[in-house]
């Protein structure tokens, strides 16, 4: 029995979203009328107002994920203080708040904290 395939076909419309959008410049046209829309600093303001909203209408994972975000952020005063507030009521919390004390993140390093 011999396998055969498909041939590819040999002047493919567009091989590839770079062509296309050269050919078209109208595809990235809302990207010169909205320059900061995909910034780092909007994305960051945009999670942390949903993550309010989340936390306002009482989702429990929303309080440790605005801790994560701070401390993804470098922020770690404000992760710290996150997460002191739900280390009773969350394990990763708890976690993330040994790492920050072994390592002196947001607070001076202290190993016997960590434990």
């Amino acid at each position: 029995m011999k396998l055969t395939s498909e041939n590819l076909p040999k002047n493919p419309f567009y091989t590839s979203i770079s062509q296309y959008a050269a050919n078209h410049p109208q595809f990235f046209q809302w990207r010169k009328e909205k320059t900061d829309h995909y910034n780092h600093s909007n994305l960051v303001d945009k999670a942390l107002q949903l993550l309010k909203e989340r936390i306002r209408r009482g989702d429990a994972l929303a309080y440790f994920l605005r801790g994560q975000l701070y401390f993804e952020e470098g922020w770690y005063e404000e992760a710290l203080e996150q997460f002191e507030e739900i280390k009773e009521k969350d394990h990763q919390a708890t976690y993330q708040l040994g790492v920050m004390y072994y390592d002196g993140l947001g607070i001076a390093a202290n190993a016997e904290w960590n434990i």
